[in-house]
């Protein structure tokens, strides 16, 4: 995981465990400090989790990213395999920071039933800073993802720019979702070009496979950018910048690129 961070090329990255604080993150961040050791570069580590949660009797995910750091050995424990909103809204009291909705169209038919309601509903709770437009697990991750279907990136962005047009300040965010890190595994069928120059991505590396960028003057200002709804969700890896650039194309823009784009090969 560490050597996948540092191939990325971030400046910030969160290991959020499902329904749990990582228990080896510190460990993680003394392996990325060694080896960048020398090179001048600093990586700023959050701490996070996965929460799932049920809402109106539906399931759903969000990474919550702490704006402090747990001691070594003293990370809170979230017991169950699934958290009540309000015990979300609990964590969120307890652990200030910023609560991200993962994920939040996951299935093509989502964006054409009463699922796509129930998820305006929950962002209207004012109770998330930001949504995942952009994920790299779509293509990278499990079986069900060898071969993705465009509605599931289409979706949670066509969710975005509603929201937006709304009104609602909600930031733009692109995740990895590695649960892997680096390794060899063949995910697609054959390998995607390399990427040249200093945002490289490593067709090995499911890390930074889809990234947030923001602009501050320090890495800690993501949580700022954040709240005020002025980060990009960026897709990296080739396959997943194919399907956010035609999701783009397919819709009225208003802006949206200020959000959400694909970046282009070779920067």
């Amino acid at each position: 995981m560490a050597e996948g961070i540092v191939r990325a090329n971030l400046d910030v990255y969160a290991i959020t465990n499902h329904n749990g604080f990582y228990e080896e993150d510190a460990l993680v961040e003394e392996e990325v400090e060694r080896l960048l050791d020398g090179t001048g570069r600093q990586i700023l580590r959050i701490t996070g989790a996965e929460i799932a949660f049920d809402f109106e009797g539906r399931r759903f995910h969000a990474n919550h990213l702490c704006r402090n750091k747990f001691q070594r050995g003293r990370n809170l424990k979230i017991p169950g395999n699934a958290c009540t909103f309000d015990e979300l809204m609990w964590l969120r009291k307890y652990c200030p920071g910023v609560t991200i909705l993962n994920h939040p169209i996951r299935r093509p038919g989502h964006v054409r039933n009463s699922y796509f309601d129930h998820v305006r509903d929950l962002v209207n709770t004012g109770e998330f800073e930001g949504i995942e437009v952009v994920n790299g697990a779509i293509s990278l991750n499990a079986v069900r993802h060898r071969t993705p279907s465009t509605g599931l990136i289409k979706g949670p962005i066509q969710l975005f720019q509603q929201i937006r047009d709304n009104g609602i300040k909600i930031a733009a965010i692109g995740g990895g979702d590695a649960h892997r890190g680096f390794n060899r595994i063949p995910l697609s069928k054959g390998q995607p070009e390399d990427l040249q120059g200093l945002n490289a991505y490593d067709s090995d590396n499911q890390v930074g496979s889809a990234i947030t960028e923001f602009c501050a003057e320090t890495p800690k200002g993501l949580f700022e950018e954040i709240r005020m709804g002025r980060t990009c969700a960026v897709a990296v890896h080739r396959e997943i910048r194919n399907y956010v650039r035609s999701a783009i194309d397919g819709l009225s823009l208003n802006g949206l690129r200020r959000y959400v784009r694909a970046q282009s090969q070779g920067t």
